[in-house]
């Protein structure tokens, strides 16, 4: 997890293993919280 979670800091382009989810998750909320 902190390996990933470093790996992460690096930039956003690089994505490890499993962040997919957490970045869909987070987009998801994004776009809920803007106005449509």
């Amino acid at each position: 997890m902190v390996a990933s979670n470093q790996v992460h800091a690096i930039g956003p382009d690089i994505w490890p293993f499993g962040s997919t989810r957490s970045m869909l998750r987070l987009l998801d909320r994004v776009e809920s919280a803007l106005p449509a």
